[in-house]
């Protein structure tokens, strides 16, 4: 029996010509695997970690400093008070469970407002996996429209979310 060549999908695959052998015989890909996605396109041939790496360099570079967004030695100092006074994430308190808060959140971002940037109200203690994960996915909802304001705040305390929200009320107020 011969063999010929057949393309399927672009890649070369050999089949029994006979009718019997045909309809037993698997087409498989060249080196015996089958692709789990197609093929990306990838200007000069960089990797995705490498495009990554570079868009992320592209947007610092455009950013104006830590210090120059309000994040300078008098931040640092205020952030590790607050993080004394509140050395637990609210979060993960609210889920009953106990984690060290590192982050000290903008629970409504500031937006380069330095008045609201230093209201404590509109500060909370997070751990960073609470404020990369949960509080990101609340803030992008918010901002679409999707949450209510109160749902910033992550912990449970009804009192502190009654400051927060009597301070964002004042603030919108004027």
């Amino acid at each position: 029996m011969k063999r010929s060549p057949q393309v399927n999908r672009n890649r070369l695959a050999w089949c029994w010509n006979d009718r019997a052998s045909l309809a037993r015989a698997r087409p498989f890909f060249v080196g015996g695997v089958m692709p789990k996605s197609a093929p990306m396109f990838r200007p000069h041939g960089k990797s995705r970690k490498a495009q990554v790496a570079e868009r992320k360099k592209r947007y610092d570079d455009r950013r104006e400093s830590s210090a120059r967004r309000g994040y300078g030695g008098k931040w640092r100092r205020a952030r590790h008070r607050f993080l004394m006074d509140n050395p637990l994430c609210v979060c993960c308190e609210k889920d009953g469970q106990v984690s060290e808060a590192r982050v000290v959140d903008h629970i409504m971002p500031h937006g380069g407002d330095l008045k609201l940037f230093w209201k404590r109200w509109n500060w909370q203690a997070l751990c960073k996996r609470c404020h990369d994960g949960r509080k990101q996915s609340v803030e992008a909802l918010w901002k679409i429209g999707h949450a209510d304001i109160g749902s910033l705040f992550l912990g449970a305390d009804e009192v502190r979310r009654d400051e927060f929200i009597s301070g964002y009320q004042r603030l919108r107020a004027g």
